[in-house]
């Protein structure tokens, strides 16, 4: 039995500078994340963990582009996956807690409609039972 939740396999992504040379900001990223392992990513500033722990979800950054590999939750690749499919995908079945709470939360959205967000996102909630929720905040 595959206990595997999560596995990258030569993940590499990269961006195009002003002249048009592509620049790898990631190379070769390979990994496995099991069934009841927590992970964090570790490095010095710029060195990508932010970039690889939104690959990991299926985010690629705007500017930004895989040159390589692959990125596979449960036997999807979230890499192929259309935003549609990855919404139903992220928040309830895979999720990031970032370290800066900045990155979390939008600071000039109220709070409130933040979490109404969230809860619509990723919940069956209907809007009275959102409201609810919410209101205990």
């Amino acid at each position: 039995m595959n206990t595997n939740i999560q596995e990258i396999k030569n993940l590499s992504i990269g961006f195009k500078s002003q002249k048009g040379e592509q620049i790898s900001i990631l190379r070769n990223i390979t990994t496995t994340v099991r069934k009841g392992e927590t992970v964090g990513i570790v490095g010095e500033s710029g060195s990508g963990k932010s970039t690889l722990a939104l690959a990991m979800m299926g985010y690629i950054k705007h500017g930004l582009f895989t040159t390589g590999g692959e990125c596979f939750f449960k036997s999807l690749d979230l890499l192929k996956l259309n935003n549609k499919e990855l919404v139903e995908i992220r928040g309830r079945k895979i999720a990031m807690i970032p370290q800066n709470a900045g990155q979390a939360l939008t600071p000039n959205l109220k709070i409130g409609y933040q979490i109404e967000e969230a809860l619509k996102l990723h919940t069956d909630f209907n809007k009275v039972e959102r409201e609810q929720k919410i209101s205990n905040y």
